[in-house]
């Protein structure tokens, strides 16, 4: 079990549970062994919410503890959640087209990595077209985003690969279906793939649907993800949706955007609703502006809310506090007092936070405008508490990650405090490496190849480049190995498909209600006023830069340079999975 404090994650215990049975009963014996272990003279840490899986025993687990102690707020992961949003999706029928096609897009991505010839053509035409010079991506098995990019850049690459087969079938002999009959034939229903339009209109159709999913995803598995992010991901999921439904009417489209708003709904219906709506409100970039007119959105309705939520969490409230509220409340609100410069304030963080390549921590905004010679007021202690709960579990499975790579067959008899301070050790210094940069750059070096004849004076331009004469060589090498890389590209394929991702995200969650669940549940399409853009575009902005970021990673990690072996595929995804998680 892992604590956060000050945005800083901290192992507190973990247990070896191998000779035990994962009851509820157990796990809240631990999460009380390690509440009581964090709020002792040794952490002198306050808890306030616990995080973790929304199914089976450990949901059950955490919604006794609240029995036992309602003050603290129990999140699910909603990095999770997200995923459960993507396999609701894949539940309904009408997507079993776009699954065959994405197993065909997967498939032609196998392929085109596999032929240095075709990468090399296809990397001409890009240059002789004066388009940008773009690579194969290839999905990672356990990340669904991967896919999604992977898609993306496939159709980015559709004209390319269009020009390409039309070019072979012009020539009297083909330059690429060579090589033995399997060989051929693979290639010639890879040109029937790429001409096939119904093919690329499907896997334009399954970007367009997941990439709101993918934006989302991009958010809340962050290490730290707050209460205010989640809502607005799900404002901006249900807006993003309507938009889909409205623009292509169809009633295969009506259906599948139904289903994905119906499950954003319960998702949120299971929340502790009036924490992430006063978490959204307090965060100075927001306030008020993404809500429509709701009872709780006005100075009277906030203000009660507000009391209800200091008195649930500091245990009580004083005359002098409620007074002070009061004022405090309507000087944010209105941007006068102490906080008339806190939204100006708010937007230098931000564009400070854009260059270094992070998001805005409310709590950073909240410490500009306290005196530091004095305690913070009722409203910056409420603000600072709710500011500091990450609503995800996503720094447990990165360190359960980092002890199975501590963990092998030649470490097998490692005792667990030893692998937990070598997986601490691992984390840690992967952190700091990605807050100096140095992981992009050791990547750069790691995944590029280099010509030991190049000089300090040869032309950078031309390095890592194929040369189509050696690439026709190796098409035309008459192989033992042609024989089988099929039957092995197709066992990576099977077991890295996008239909396998979602199959995995289609188990559903336990179905009890918190214990914290408002009466009075208010839906997401009633909350949120989607005749205003601006808050979601600064929430897009957000996702995107996360999204290009792991773009980029996959950029770093493809081998597209010299072409690969289709059998290294399966090794290939072990490799990059483990550098994505720790």
């Amino acid at each position: 079990m892992m604590t956060t404090s000050n945005r800083t994650l901290h192992t507190v215990r973990v247990f070896d549970t191998s000779a035990d049975r994962k009851t509820a009963v157990e796990l809240i014996a631990k999460m009380k062994e390690v509440k009581e272990l964090v709020e002792s003279s040794e952490w002198n840490v306050t808890v306030i919410a616990v995080t973790g899986d929304a199914a089976g025993e450990s949901r059950r687990a955490r919604l006794d503890l609240g029995v036992l102690f309602p003050e603290l707020l129990l999140p699910d992961c909603y990095g999770h959640q997200i995923n459960l949003i993507v396999g609701d999706y894949f539940g309904v029928p009408y997507t079993l087209l776009l699954l065959d096609k994405a197993d065909d897009a997967t498939e032609l991505i196998t392929w085109l990595r596999s032929k240095t010839y075709v990468l090399a053509q296809v990397r001409v035409i890009q240059e002789v077209n004066h388009f940008q010079v773009l690579s194969v991506i290839q999905a990672v098995i356990s990340r669904w985003t991967a896919h999604y990019l992977a898609f993306k850049r496939l159709l980015e690459l559709r004209l390319p690969l269009e020009m390409m087969v039309r070019q072979d079938r012009l020539k009297d002999v083909s330059q690429i279906c060579t090589g033995k009959r399997k060989a051929r034939e693979k290639a010639e229903r890879m040109f029937e793939v790429i001409e096939d339009p119904v093919f690329w209109h499907s896997v334009l159709r399954l970007k367009r649907h997941l990439e709101p999913l993918a934006l989302a995803a991009n958010i809340t598995q962050l290490t730290h993800v707050r209460p205010d992010q989640v809502l607005v991901v799900f404002g901006l999921l249900y807006a993003e949706y309507q938009l889909v439904k409205d623009q292509d009417t169809d009633i295969e489209t009506k259906i599948l955007v139904d289903a994905i708003q119906a499950s954003i709904e319960k998702r949120w219906a299971k929340t502790d609703q009036e924490v992430f709506i006063v978490a959204l409100i307090l965060n100075p970039l927001y306030k008020t502006k993404p809500f429509t007119y709701l009872d709780i959105t006005t100075a009277a309705g906030l203000l009660e809310l507000v009391k209800k939520l200091y008195r649930r969490f500091f245990g009580t409230l004083s005359a002098d506090e409620s007074h002070e509220l009061f004022q405090e409340l309507g000087d944010y609100l209105n941007g006068m007092g102490i906080y008339r410069n806190l939204e100006n304030y708010a937007q230098d963080l931000v564009r400070q936070a854009r260059e270094l390549g992070e998001h805005l921590d409310p709590v950073k905004a909240w410490d500009g405008v306290r005196h530091l010679s004095r305690p913070r007021t009722p409203l910056q202690k409420l603000a600072h508490r709710i500011h500091s709960i990450t609503t995800n579990s996503a720094s447990c499975e990165r360190l359960f990650s980092a002890f199975g790579t501590t963990l092998t067959r030649l470490r097998s008899r490692l005792r667990s405090k030893s692998m937990v301070d070598l997986a601490e050790l691992r984390v840690h210094l992967r952190n700091e490496h990605v807050r100096e940069g140095r992981v992009k750059a050791r990547l750069k070096r790691k995944m590029t190849t280099h010509d030991d004849t190049t000089t300090d004076g040869a032309d950078p331009a031309t390095t890592n480049q194929v040369e189509p004469q050696l690439a026709i060589a190796n098409a035309d090498d008459d192989s033992p190995d042609e024989d089988i890389d099929q039957e092995r590209a197709a066992s990576a394929s099977e077991s890295g498909s996008l239909r396998s991702v979602a199959t995995r995200h289609s188990h559903t969650e336990a179905d009890e209600p918190s214990p914290q669940e408002t009466i009075n549940s208010r839906r997401i399409a009633d909350i949120f006023d989607f005749t205003t853009d601006t808050w979601r575009q600064l929430a897009k902005e957000f996702a995107l830069r996360g999204l290009n970021e792991e773009q980029e990673f996959y950029e770093l990690v493809d081998l597209d340079a010299g072409g690969e072996d289709e059998e290294t595929e399966e090794l290939l995804n072990e490799v990059t999975q483990s550098a994505l998680r720790v």
